[in-house]
């Protein structure tokens, strides 16, 4: 087994050949950290690997399919066995504030890139069909990285994508029991909060717009346009209502409070209460080998 070691979580370069190790399944996007310096990729942008090996092209070697957008991810021929997906020259959404946004006009997600949902959908299709079972890590950055430009729409946004390939693994878990579903977080990204009203005696009214901070703590106060802007309207109620609410940040970077992990399905029962995170190893060892760890 060849040992990996990495410094920090920066080493993007190391990281990358980590698929030598074959998984079924690798979609994402940094294809600069694929290609060598010098070697320009289907997204337009230099390769920036200082080692020159072209990883896509190792891929290929080691039997992997490559596909670029989401319409060669759904075009997957039935019986695909590996696939490598490189849907961004880096990031596979644009970051920024609302107000940033709205006055560049670009999209969250770029055209023809697959959303975290379309992903796992794909993922699923092929790791499923293993007798033995398998493992799959599904991980949202889209949330966290637009929580750090105060991106109140942009979060809410991912969210509902997300809790779109949440709903997928909660399927394919009703169908398969013996497969465990685990959620969780590594921060709370700038401590996001929901406001139903304003403190003290200022009402929040559908129309109109919010104050720019929380009166009393002085956090930035987000609407559906940004910052001071009208509050967002929640879905309609059973008797047709939609609710004002706005949200707030309390800081701009990761946060160690409020994070949940929750379970679903085989060995789920050991996902209560307070749990540190080095058990998070211990429910996954469990439910993937039956053996309860002390």
């Amino acid at each position: 087994m060849r040992r990996w070691s990495n410094e920090s979580r920066d080493s993007k370069e190391v990281f990358a050949r980590k698929f030598e190790a074959k998984p079924e399944v690798i979609l994402a996007g940094g294809e600069v950290y694929l290609l060598p310096k010098g070697v320009k990729g289907r997204f337009g942008v230099e390769g920036k690997r200082a080692d020159g090996v072209n990883l896509i092209d190792r891929a290929k070697e080691l039997g992997y399919r490559i596909v670029y957008n989401r319409d060669e991810l759904i075009a997957l021929p039935t019986g695909t066995q590996r696939v490598l997906g490189v849907f961004a020259a880096n990031l596979m959404f644009n970051e920024d504030s609302e107000e940033g946004f709205a006055k560049s006009g670009a999209p969250l997600f770029p055209a023809g890139v697959p959303d975290i949902a379309d992903l796992t959908a794909a993922a699923l299709k092929i790791v499923a069909r293993n007798p033995k079972g398998f493992l799959m890590v599904v991980n949202d950055e889209t949330m966290d990285n637009l929580a750090d430009h105060f991106n109140s729409q942009a979060v809410l946004k991912a969210l509902s994508v997300t809790d779109r390939a949440i709903g997928m693994m909660a399927d394919h878990v009703k169908a398969n029991p013996r497969t465990l579903l685990l959620l969780t977080a590594d921060a709370s990204s700038g401590g996001f909060a929901l406001y139903g009203r304003l403190p003290g005696p200022e009402r929040m009214v559908i129309g109109t717009k919010l104050p720019e901070r929380d009166p009393v703590t002085g956090a930035p106060l987000d609407g559906a346009r940004g910052t001071g802007s009208e509050p967002f309207l929640a879905a309609p109620d059973r008797n047709g209502q939609r609710l004002p609410f706005a949200t707030a940040w309390v800081s701009g970077i990761d946060l160690a409070g409020s994070v949940l992990v929750r379970g679903a399905g085989h060995r789920a029962e050991l996902v209560r209460g307070s749990l540190d995170n080095t058990d998070i190893y211990r429910v996954l060892y469990a439910a993937l080998f039956d053996v309860t760890l002390p």
